[in-house]
């Protein structure tokens, strides 16, 4: 992919070279001369996606810390006509509230197909891959899997109200919910099974890639567009398909809440080591490189990175999608760019998103047609 600055000079270049030639070349000084006014016209709206792109990216840096938002303005682009962008709204045990936002979301999107993708959680499965994690040297693990414990009576319980939490979910939104356990992952992805520490947690782009495929059989054909996919948690104050149009209407492939370059050390301490494949090390690992960890709260594919991503799943590189999504874009020349001027400081990704200051700060921005992200809204 050309570098945005030297695909905005190439986009000027040409085109003057075509206004240069029609202008001064004695058989074109006629048609030049009457179609001059519509030419300029033409050629400025030719320019705008280059130069939006061009913009965007210088002010905001790809692989900058996100969560300082840069001065990005961009004009929000007409509404989509055709349904060729999917939002995809990823949950496991929704509250009232984030029933709530997912239908607005469906609300402020009639031209965009929205789908709710439910992971069912198997508490057993839960024990499985805390043993796993403990086993290869994962230190929050043990307290974890003590917390879960084998009691039977107690899985029991878990796994009928994740049960109940389903049969909600399929009355309140129909045939737009796909749903989905980590077995169902793991047997399509087998590398997995000794690798997680939470397949839905921790491999986003393989549940996206289960879920997608389900979503393909149930309406018997291939989704080819772009592809939004946020988590139930993410709040947003304004109108969701202006934030939506605004980002469909640029030629970038990978939108992310962040990126943030972590080296090997951190990859260690993290224990993200063994949360890979040794395909994915071998063919993307720099020793001269930082990983790329991005925040995936909200993510968007473009088609063709999408359709990149799933075809390394498909031939065994996998990783946790937190450092994987990221370092394929950076390392295949994909271009990425972070949310920060949509997201309110400082709440997003602070864990403290249900405080009476924070839900003021929402309506607040509501009130005044203030659309800006916060992030985890779990009430």
């Amino acid at each position: 992919m050309l570098n945005p600055t030297f695909s905005f000079y190439l986009h000027v270049n040409t085109c003057c070279k075509y206004l240069l030639v029609l202008g001064t070349s004695p058989q074109y000084c006629f048609t030049f001369a009457t179609m001059g006014p519509f030419l300029l016209t033409f050629t400025l709206a030719a320019l705008r996606p280059a130069l939006a792109v061009w913009e965007l990216t210088e002010a905001t840096n790809a692989y900058y810390p996100a969560l300082n938002p840069g001065p990005v303005v961009i004009e929000s682009m007409a509404p989509l006509k055709t349904k060729n962008e999917m939002i995809m709204i990823r949950t496991y045990r929704p509250t009232d509230l984030m029933i709530q936002r997912m239908k607005k979301i469906i609300h402020d999107n009639p031209h965009r197909e929205v789908v709710v993708a439910f992971n069912k959680p198997e508490y057993m499965d839960m024990v499985r891959d805390a043993e796993i994690a403990h086993r290869h040297g994962f230190e929050l693990s043990q307290p974890r899997l003590k917390h879960i414990g084998n009691n039977e009576t107690r899985i029991k319980l878990e796994n009928a109200a994740s049960q109940r939490d389903l049969e909600r979910v399929k009355k309140t939104f129909g045939d737009r919910l796909i749903w989905y356990t980590n077995v169902e992952v793991e047997n399509i992805f087998p590398a997995l099974k000794d690798m997680v520490e939470n397949t839905a947690m921790s491999y986003h782009d393989h549940c996206i890639y289960v879920a997608l495929r389900k979503w393909e059989k149930l309406h018997r054909r291939k989704w080819e567009g772009s592809l939004w996919v946020l988590e139930d948690d993410v709040e947003y104050s304004g109108d969701w398909s202006k934030l939506f149009d605004k980002y469909a209407a640029l030629n970038v492939d990978l939108v992310a809440s962040g990126f943030y370059r972590k080296g090997e050390p951190f990859m260690v301490r993290k224990h993200w080591d063994f949360q890979m494949s040794e395909k994915f090390r071998k063919k993307f690992f720099r020793k001269e490189e930082a990983w790329v960890f991005i925040f995936e709260h909200i993510v968007r594919y473009s088609p063709r990175f999408l359709k990149q991503v799933h075809s390394l799943l498909e031939s065994g590189h996998h990783a946790r999608s937190e450092i994987g999504t990221g370092t394929i874009a950076k390392r295949m020349n994909y271009l990425s760019m972070g949310l920060g001027a949509d997201i309110q400081q400082p709440w997003f990704c602070t864990g403290h998103c249900c405080d009476e200051t924070c839900m003021a700060s929402i309506e607040k921005n509501r009130a005044r047609g203030v659309g800006k992200l916060y992030h985890p809204v779990k009430v």
